[in-house]
């Protein structure tokens, strides 16, 4: 699976938090991904066994244990109505964590998997933009909501990707099932 251009909206505008995504599945496994990150001069990488890094060191997902120190990226579909949003934005507050938003989704699965945010979520998504991340994430130690259901390929998922310690707690906040 391939997208080209993971954070289009800001790649427009000139930002810099935009990349280039590539997944390996073998079947419903992911096997191999790769997250290059031209203008952050950024590429994150893993193979099934191997581990994840980030240009070429080691990464691993946050050791968080307490929601609130959490960092959670969201991410915002306009397949889902925005009064879900809201209300996902409302619970991850009322849960004592701080959401963010940066625009991409490859990017922000990344930065979970390398420790710099605790959490990612978002109530739909496409295969193509978590296809790569799925491999890096789990390689790096993340907990991953079990995305490759049903016809993911075509009607995408809801996702939750969360340091292990704070991933049960970010489920019930979020609705996401682990």
């Amino acid at each position: 699976m391939v997208d080209p251009i993971d954070g289009t909206a800001n790649y427009m505008r000139g930002a810099n938090r935009f990349c280039v995504s590539l997944g390996c599945l073998d079947r419903d496994a992911p096997v191999i991904g790769v997250i290059v990150a031209p203008a952050l001069d950024e590429t994150f990488a893993a193979c099934a066994g191997a581990g994840a890094t980030l240009n070429g060191a080691a990464i691993r997902a946050a050791d968080t244990t307490d929601l609130v120190r959490a960092t959670v990226e969201l991410g915002w579909s306009r397949r889902r109505p925005l009064g879900d949003f809201v209300a996902l934005t409302g619970r991850i507050i009322a849960a004592g964590a701080m959401p963010r938003l940066s625009g991409s989704g490859a990017l922000g699965l990344a930065d979970v998997a390398a420790g710099r945010t605790d959490a990612y979520a978002e109530l739909h998504i496409n295969l193509w933009d978590v296809a790569a991340a799925l491999s890096i994430l789990a390689e790096a130690g993340a907990t991953v909501s079990p995305f490759m259901t049903a016809d993911v390929a075509i009607t995408g998922n809801p996702i939750l990707a969360a340091a292990p310690g704070i991933a049960a707690a970010l489920s019930v906040a979020t609705g996401i099932a682990l």
